[in-house]
């Protein structure tokens, strides 16, 4: 649509390679830009099919949608055993404990990446999961911040952000290094951007770019800065107005979501209380 009407957006093309993970993890990997090693899945094949296609791949690995975001159906495999059992073909059904009884219907088929493991040195005292927070404006990258992750939940559940990040000056441009990296190779030439990235024993590793802002960074930078808005930033970069937003930007409050996942057997919210308590807390949103 925007291509049509001639506004200021991603092309359609960009927007393709910030939506689809195959095609993100192909031109980063091309560009040898650390990335997971990752094998493709198409829908509707059977579990002896999926193993056989994994014969190469090392385990454990992830298994998650080729499109989706949230971590939503993000989930763990031993084997190539298991993932055959995950995709319901061989004996015994789905794998014990997966968050899903049967495989959803992904019309773009599915990802299975190599797992990454936890950096061998400390790198934050929550996680060593971080987002870099960006924009681009006439082609020009721009960073806002390094958001921190607290320690995620099973399987791939996020608790929360803080901002800024707890991580060290050269991990933190090394950050920034590889997400500018990154947005380059993918061409993106504007907007806001949030690229996750990982610190493994090899160094860090991009997970994803996705063309927006993050779920809840609007509202951390907004507390953490002197009331800095990325919607109205957005808002201007789409209107093609000069950006009045000007990093780096100074944090002098530290901001952090905290979000409590319950157990994934869970199928439904009974009751909840003590928010009104909770609102009364100073410093609280």
């Amino acid at each position: 649509v925007a291509a049509r009407l001639g506004l200021a957006f991603h092309s359609p093309s960009v927007a393709d390679r910030l939506t689809d993970k195959m095609r993100q993890r192909q031109m980063m990997g091309d560009a040898g830009i650390p990335v997971p090693p990752f094998l493709i899945l198409p829908t509707g094949i059977g579990g002896g099919e999926a193993e056989e296609l994994a014969r190469d791949m090392e385990f454990p690995a992830v298994l998650e949608p080729r499109k989706g975001g949230g971590s939503r159906n993000v989930i763990t495999v031993a084997d190539a055993a298991e993932l055959g059992r995950v995709f319901g073909s061989c004996p015994g059904g789905p794998a014990e404990g997966h968050p899903f009884e049967e495989l959803p219907v992904e019309e773009s088929g599915w990802i299975l990446e190599g797992f990454l493991e936890d950096a061998t040195r400390p790198v934050s005292r929550f996680s060593d999961v971080v987002s870099v927070e960006s924009f681009l404006h006439a082609g020009s990258i721009h960073h806002l911040a390094v958001t921190g992750r607290f320690a995620f939940a099973d399987p791939f559940r996020e608790t929360g952000s803080i901002l800024p990040s707890d991580i060290g000056p050269d991990d933190r441009r090394a950050a920034l290094d590889l997400a500018s990296t990154a947005l380059s190779v993918l061409e993106v030439r504007h907007g806001c951007h949030h690229t996750e990235v990982k610190f493994t024993p090899e160094g860090p590793s991009v997970l994803e770019v996705n063309g927006r802002t993050g779920g809840g960074i609007p509202e951390l930078l907004g507390l953490a800065t002197s009331g800095v808005s990325v919607l109205r930033l957005a808002m201007e970069l789409a209107l093609g107005m000069p950006p009045s937003v000007e990093p780096p930007l100074s944090f002098p409050r530290v901001a952090y979501r905290r979000v409590a996942p319950p157990p994934t057997s869970a199928p439904h919210i009974s009751t909840m209380s003590g928010e009104d308590q909770l609102g009364r807390v100073p410093g609280v949103e």
